[in-house]
């Protein structure tokens, strides 16, 4: 019996620093797609940070969890032409997450990328 995918999951594309209301989800995936670098960095990686808050407009502050991401750290090479994913753990977060990305790099004339960022939320999603 197939399951029904899609009305358990909630997609955010552009989601760098957006709010986003996790109502009812309790793990995200979130993935870089990197379609250009430029600079001639040594080394290219994207840094993300979750932050969290009751309210969608209130003030929102780190998550506080070591368990946060799965299988992965807070920080990974990024590769032209290679997706980039981040397993998090949503557990310990309150409704409404922001997750931002930043690019890294390391030598290179003014280096930098071009990437797109999309945030799927999934585990239950109110069902």
């Amino acid at each position: 019996m197939k399951r029904n995918l899609y009305e358990s999951i909630k997609i955010k594309q552009s989601a760098s620093g957006a709010a986003v209301d996790r109502d009812g989800c309790l793990s995200a995936v979130f993935a870089a797609d990197v379609s250009a670098i430029s600079g001639s960095p040594t080394s290219s990686g994207v840094s993300i940070a979750v932050t969290h808050c009751d309210t969608e407009s209130g003030t929102y502050t780190a998550v506080d969890d070591e368990r946060l991401f799965v299988g992965c750290k807070a920080e990974q090479a990024v590769a032209v032409g290679k997706q980039t994913i981040w397993n998090i753990d949503l557990l310990a977060c309150k409704r409404y997450i922001k997750v931002t990305a930043t690019p890294k790099f390391t030598g290179g004339t003014t280096p930098a990328a071009t990437a797109a960022y999309t945030l799927v939320l999934g585990d239950n999603c109110g069902q």
